[in-house]
């Protein structure tokens, strides 16, 4: 879960943003580019950004009304949610730290060998100045009563008011000073609380296709706009599909990653070819153009780029191996 490993923005000027001020984003984009941000995700990224700079800039924390920072981003698969998180921290210089909600392991399951989602967190926690802690599937963790499910909302709900679960240890290695005194159970709650209330921005991700739906049968009925990408998820459609418990604890002003229409998969095709070095270009070109027709109509988002990117790589000829032959050849059938 470490999140040292955030994609460079090579083409927006969000990467120089500082506190206080939203660089808009610069247009044309960078040869070789390893990430970039198409036209359909620069609104929500510049919203994600927005908001960190005003949770991290402080000027709230004395305020008789406080905002609700924990935010929600929405899209359809394949809209780049979760790299867009990635950008938003690099923007704000936050370290992000990425869990799976469906993957999420409550307090007191040691017996299944994996370690304490709540307390790997905390330790990530402890040394950051600014971090970005995206939940993501959130949307899969709301539906269905089992008791797995509750402990992981428990925990989640738990973070986002403020609070650490009850009985959380510090670390061996929580002092700093080797002949100190191991620090106390009550001061690293103090210092996590601390922490979690000035330098963590919650960011839950998840599909929410229910909110895509509704807006689809309200169009179908003759209410809202006449393309779901140009309707708002209402703050009513998201206490009718999210349990309140959920919705009261994040900003009801929803992120959202619009559906991609035939013409934004167009865009995103020019774009993204924009970037790819010159030498593949024609290739990758050649390979979008076949695949990008299946896209639409399969609704796949932007993974066919990746899937003409492979196209693109199983076409070059291969390079020539300097790894010595391996002498030993393991069958694990008959180990």
């Amino acid at each position: 879960m470490d999140g040292g490993n955030v994609p460079q923005i090579l083409n927006q000027d969000h990467r120089t943003a500082t506190p206080g001020r939203l660089s808009p984003p610069a247009s044309g984009g960078k040869e070789g580019s390893a990430v970039k941000v198409f036209s359909h995700q620069t609104a929500a990224l510049d919203e994600i950004v927005a908001r960190c700079i005003a949770f991290f800039g402080g000027d709230w924390s004395d305020l008789p009304i406080k905002p609700r920072f924990a935010s929600l981003l929405c899209g359809p698969t394949g809209t780049g949610k979760t790299a867009l998180a990635a950008m938003a921290a690099e923007a704000v210089g936050a370290k992000i730290v990425r869990v799976c909600a469906p993957a999420w392991m409550p307090a007191g399951a040691h017996n299944r060998g994996v370690a304490e989602t709540i307390a790997t967190l905390a330790q990530a926690v402890s040394t950051n100045d600014r971090t970005l802690l995206v939940i993501d599937e959130i949307d899969k963790i709301y539906h269905g009563d089992n008791s797995w499910q509750g402990y992981i909302r428990g925990e989640i709900f738990d973070l986002t008011d403020g609070k650490w679960p009850t009985g959380l240890k510090p670390p061996d290695d929580s002092s700093d000073d080797d002949d100190a005194a191991p620090v106390s159970e009550s001061k690293w709650r103090e210092l996590l609380t601390s922490k979690l209330a000035t330098t963590v921005f919650i960011l839950g991700i998840g599909t929410f296709q229910d909110f895509f739906d509704s807006v689809r049968s309200r169009r179908a009925i003759g209410f809202g706009a006449t393309d779901p990408a140009d309707e708002e998820i209402s703050a009513e459609i998201v206490a009718e599909k999210l349990p309140r418990e959920l919705a009261n604890r994040f900003n009801s002003s929803l992120i959202r990653l619009p559906e991609l229409r035939p013409e934004y998969y167009r865009l995103i095709a020019h774009e993204a070819t924009e970037t790819i070095p010159l030498r593949m270009r024609a290739a990758f070109r050649e390979a979008v153009a076949r695949r990008i027709t299946g896209a639409i109509s399969a609704k796949k988002g932007m993974r066919f780029l990746e899937e003409a990117m492979l196209d693109v790589l199983k076409s070059l000829p291969p390079a020539p191996s300097t790894a010595p032959k391996p002498d030993l050849y393991f069958d694990l059938c008959t180990l």
